[in-house]
């Protein structure tokens, strides 16, 4: 029979942790906890704070406002035992950033006015305070974001959460350990990141700069797990990726703009070609140069790729089906598609 109290994940918290438990459970009565779907908002930025919330379960995601009108990008994932609003609750300024929930969480909501009753009547509570909003100060990016101590293990669905800005938090927040992606659509795929700096990246075959390029501008499907550790060691023999992580970022965000591209240009996810007539590739075109209309294989490794595309086109195999099974060469293969369309007239 389980001995865990109700109250017992608030000492987890850098605000609650410590405190005697009878004060604890006061705590924990004195507050509700919220039952979170995907998309619930739990403040806005530029809103009046006035609550503090704690992570029972689940992950949150801090969203702070971009240049540009509907601009945001998220800059922060925080999960169990973080808290949240408690900046705002001691200062009285206005939230510095969105904290939206982007999968399921529980999240156990203080109002104000009672965490301010109880902190006036036990000043451990306000000492615990103080320590975290120190550690906080410490910690400020140039984003203006304050983050509790990172957090040491980070999961979620890829149907919820964008891939890119995940990387791009662990980045920012300087994070050191190994994101690994369970998908049906490659074996082991995983970055390693050395204090927000991505060294290493495998997608199937694929390694270093080209993996990580891949697993960014790919439409994965599947989960996540991010868990803080140092692989140093055990990736030594490994040549190391040297073009950073924002490089990398935004030419997989190029790329991944000409794959929206040319599918806009294919018949569609279920179209299955048909009337095929010969393999139109026989050999390497030396100096072949891509674009989204007329394809050619520039070395072997291409050519075997478009033979590959174009067996799959033989059996009957549908534009959705052959991106999925070529997500390691996505790119490539949906070039082979869109010139194979243009030789039989579909489009």
């Amino acid at each position: 029979m389980s001995s865990e109290l109700p109250h017992d994940f608030l000492r987890a918290s850098p605000v609650f942790g410590g405190l005697p438990p009878e004060l604890l459970s006061m705590i924990y009565e004195a507050g509700e906890m919220l039952e979170c779907g995907p998309g619930h908002v739990l403040f806005e930025e530029g809103s009046p704070g006035f609550d503090l919330f704690v992570v029972k379960e689940g992950v949150v995601e801090v969203v702070k406002a971009g240049e540009g009108a509907g601009v945001s990008k998220v800059v922060s994932f925080l999960t169990e035992g973080d808290t949240v609003g408690e900046m705002s609750l001691l200062t009285g300024q206005l939230r510095s950033a969105t904290v939206r929930v982007p999968e399921h969480a529980r999240i156990f909501r203080m109002p104000g006015h009672t965490f301010d009753g109880l902190a006036r009547a036990h000043a451990e509570i306000s000492l615990n305070l103080a320590k975290a909003l120190a550690h906080r100060l410490q910690a400020v990016t140039s984003l203006h974001i304050a983050e509790a101590s990172a957090p040491k293990h980070l999961a979620g669905d890829l149907a919820y959460f964008d891939l890119l800005e995940v990387c791009q938090a662990l980045n920012q927040g300087r994070r050191t350990g190994l994101l690994r992606i369970r998908t049906e659509q490659a074996d082991g795929v995983w970055l390693y990141f050395r204090e927000g700096e991505l060294l290493h990246a495998r997608l199937g075959p694929l390694t270093g700069s080209d993996a990580a390029l891949a697993i960014f501008r790919a439409t994965l499907s599947g989960t996540f797990e991010f868990e803080a550790q140092d692989a140093a060691d055990e990736l030594a023999g490994e040549q190391p990726i040297t073009d950073g992580a924002l490089g990398l970022f935004l030419e997989a965000a190029r790329q991944k703009d000409e794959i929206q591209e040319i599918l806009s240009r294919l018949p569609g996810p279920e179209h299955v070609f048909s009337q095929l007539t010969q393999f139109p590739w026989r050999e390497v075109v030396a100096g072949a140069q891509d674009d989204l209309t007329r394809w050619q294989p520039a070395d072997e490794g291409a050519l075997q790729l478009a033979a590959r595309v174009w067996a799959g086109v033989a059996v009957g195999d549908s534009v959705d089906r052959i991106q999925r099974d070529n997500v390691v060469h996505e790119l490539t293969a949906l070039k082979v598609l869109r010139s194979l369309a243009r030789l039989q007239a579909i489009v």
